[in-house]
């Protein structure tokens, strides 16, 4: 009973969408991973350094990933299994228009397109031909055969799983109103020494005990490790509010580069409008009186 009154205190998606507009831009998307699969294929047959190519698989995915992204946003999808669903789709439609435009690019254009489309028992077939034939130099090495499968596998595995990770990575901090139908924005971000337990500071927040943070200072700039307060809100009408708080520690690796490591303490709390007045009046105090001293 503890655990469902917490999760009742954290934002959580409604698990709808708008169907019209999912279908249109999943067809986009499509329509999209095949140009760019075919632009990825063309590149590939007359480039002959596989390094460059490995690059370009990755921008490849990285682009199609925020595009999902983007056409699921505006969507307004707030379901997880269909964001899932959504990139798994889109994945493997360019790993099928890839080898589409891969084997008949490789074939150098003898065959119609269309009859490879029709033939997807076919195109099998043709790809395991072309294994025991085509040949991939990397350094001195030829890579063929079962060798040359595995690299095929590893490569499909990143252009699905790539693909699928970039569409839901941009998701992962979106908050919508159901109220006006409107994805919330991030809107302020506080730093605040950290003197006091996590723990403590997640139960007198999810407690509403704003005033607490009075007793808090301002982040010096030579603080090793400091808490990192972000709110989100809506814009039009103010009825959705969360606020995220993350410890933030300061890292040094050998070669004496200083790097930041976040450790989420709460994600996307819920307060009202009045509690997020409350927390950047509270936060404000601190810093006038951290100048003033």
């Amino acid at each position: 009973m503890a655990e469902d009154r917490n999760n009742n205190l954290y934002y959580k998606h409604s698990g709808r969408f708008s169907l019209p507009k999912l279908s249109l831009n999943i067809s986009l998307s499509i329509i999209i991973s095949a140009i760019l699969a075919l632009i990825y294929c063309l590149i590939d047959k007359y480039n002959p350094f596989i390094y460059i190519q490995a690059i370009i698989t990755f921008f490849l995915v990285a682009l199609l990933g925020i595009i999902n992204s983007e056409f699921l946003l505006g969507s307004k999808v707030r379901n997880k299994a269909i964001n899932i669903g959504y990139g798994l789709t889109i994945g493997f439609t360019t790993l099928y228009f890839s080898w589409l435009f891969w084997v008949y690019a490789v074939l150098d254009y003898k065959y119609s397109l269309l009859d490879i489309v029709l033939s997807p028992i076919g195109l099998l077939q043709t790809i395991n031909a072309l294994n025991k034939v085509y040949v991939i130099s990397v350094y001195s090495t030829q890579i063929t055969g079962g060798s040359l499968l595995v690299l095929w596998l590893l490569e499909s595995i990143f252009i699905v799983g790539g693909i699928t990770y970039y569409t839901l990575s941009g998701q992962k901090f979106t908050v919508f109103c159901e109220s006006c139908e409107n994805w919330c924005k991030g809107d302020k971000t506080f730093e605040l020494e950290n003197k006091v337990e996590l723990n403590t500071i997640k139960r007198v927040l999810e407690a509403k005990n704003l005033s607490y943070l009075k007793q808090l200072s301002i982040k010096s700039n030579t603080s090793p490790s400091w808490l990192r307060l972000y709110t989100r809100k809506c814009h039009n009408c103010s009825t959705t509010n969360t606020l995220t708080v993350s410890e933030i520690n300061l890292k040094i690796n050998n070669q004496g580069e200083v790097s930041e490591q976040e450790k989420e303490i709460i994600s996307d709390l819920l307060i009202s409008s009045q509690e997020t007045t409350q927390l950047e009046n509270i936060c404000q105090e601190i810093n006038t009186n951290a100048n003033q001293n």
